[in-house]
């Protein structure tokens, strides 16, 4: 949540503890000239096509049809929070989920379709999948995503405490995963679930996690592909708002980006 704060401080200019619409933005044109993908968002506002739909709609919920209205921070927060969650159901549900969930398999192709790795990388890690579950399938909940999720969002610090385990020495069992992520992001993983990440990131299956694939596959998750690392934590908070809210858009009403 520290980027939250960051980014409403930055948008509330007088510091008066509520954004009016000139400050949002006013911020706002100079974070989205600032990236690539911010200033592909900033081109289609002024061209008029759907990001620019999107973009209106984003200021009347913020800020009213008059846009008189005032931001505040709780607001922002539970703002993207809505968002994530939308953007995360309609990902869980492009693999048809059966009785609320889905298969080990498909959990999987979520987990890696943001990764930077080639196709036989990939391969390599779906066939770990497929050697441990075979054509059983218990299946992953949306809740259990969405507690991968919030393990996703807090990787800088799940990142620091994993790699306390490995300056001692120790490897990373699926205890110590379950115990880092109610430490840092106050979540407890289902067993389940800790055990299909153990498949996909056991690189020898010794039991142990492959601390350096799993974070580097869980950082580019964060990102889902929109902004290269140059870009500020602060400015890839802005860019997944407006690339988030287009790609639901998008997806809801069948369109093309």
């Amino acid at each position: 949540m520290r980027h939250f704060e960051i980014a409403f401080k930055m948008f509330d200019l007088n510091g008066d503890g509520e954004v009016d619409f000139k400050e949002f933005d006013k911020v706002r044109d100079v974070i989205l000239s600032s990236t690539s993908v911010g200033a592909r968002h900033r081109d289609r506002l002024v061209t008029g096509n759907v990001a620019g739909g999107v973009g209106d709609a984003l200021v009347e919920h913020f800020f009213g049809a008059d846009k008189k209205g005032k931001l505040t921070v709780d607001m922002f927060r539970s703002f993207h929070r809505l968002l994530r969650t939308e953007l995360l159901w309609l990902e869980f549900n492009r693999f048809d989920p059966e009785d609320s969930r889905i298969s080990e398999r498909d959990f999987a192709k979520m987990v890696l379709s943001y990764a930077d790795m080639n196709d036989q990388q990939r391969k390599k890690y779906m066939k770990r999948v497929k050697r441990e579950y075979g054509d059983r399938k218990e299946g992953i909940s949306f809740e259990d995503v969405q507690a991968f999720t919030e393990l996703v969002e807090n990787i800088s610090d799940v990142e620091m405490a994993l790699s306390m385990y490995m300056a001692a020495g120790a490897s990373i069992t699926p205890g110590d995963l379950k115990q880092v992520a109610q430490a840092v992001a106050g979540i407890d993983l289902q067993d389940s679930l800790v055990t299909m990440i153990f498949t996909l990131f056991d690189e020898n299956m010794d039991g142990s996690l492959s601390h350096r694939e799993f974070i580097r596959a869980m950082k580019s998750r964060t990102t889902r592909g929109l902004e290269k690392s140059k870009n500020t934590g602060f400015a890839k908070l802005i860019n997944s708002c407006y690339g988030c809210t287009v790609k639901v858009i998008q997806d809801q009403l069948g369109l093309k980006p």
